[in-house]
């Protein structure tokens, strides 16, 4: 990300924009960390918050025109549905979970390994407040599971699974109760 905003401000020293960056160092990212912060020393236009509690957050996105979530790889991509449910524009990696992610909609893709077109989808993002809007108001509009709806659908895979494996017939309905910290599930 760092390497694609320095190709756009050169390419494009004409282009205003600001780039905030939100989290924290971690374990064997000491490379990162640096970078980040060499990255700040050199552009007055980046800025790295660390670690900062929900309300600043929520004050970041709504200053915010896009968010970007340049990881290559992600378990969730957690951040892409945030930015989501905070009605804004994310871009994000074009292959694995965040392809995925993406294809409810307020989110735009781009090979995050390839500096050149991470650039020019930023420089197009910057530029096309009408896609940034098109993109918040697919943002806005979709529909996020809850917290709920995603344990039912891993019961009920585990279910189906279960079912597969053991020849078990799977019952009309199961029900799933989630209370505090305990999951059961009536198979």
């Amino acid at each position: 990300l760092l390497d694609a905003v320095k190709a756009l401000r050169e390419r494009r020293p004409d282009l205003d924009f600001s780039l905030t960056l939100v989290g924290n160092r971690y374990a064997g990212g000491d490379y990162i960390a640096e970078a980040v912060e060499s990255a700040c020393k050199t552009d007055s236009k980046i800025k790295w918050v660390g670690v900062i509690d929900d309300e600043a957050l929520a004050s970041v996105y709504a200053k915010s025109d896009l968010t970007v979530y340049a990881s290559e790889i992600e378990g969730f991509g957690m951040p892409i549905l945030e930015s989501v449910w905070y009605g804004q524009p994310c871009l994000c990696h074009s292959s694995g979970v965040m392809a995925e992610l993406a294809l409810g909609g307020g989110v735009a893709t781009v090979d995050m390994t390839d500096t050149n077109a991470m650039s020019a989808k930023l420089e197009e993002l910057i530029e096309n407040p009408s896609l940034r809007r098109e993109l918040a108001i697919q943002a806005i509009d979709r529909k996020l599971k809850t917290w709920d709806e995603y344990v039912e659908g891993v019961l009920s895979a585990l279910v189906h699974w279960r079912c597969e494996t053991t020849g078990e017939k799977m019952a009309e309905e199961h029900s799933l109760t989630v209370a505090d910290e305990a999951i059961t599930s009536d198979w």
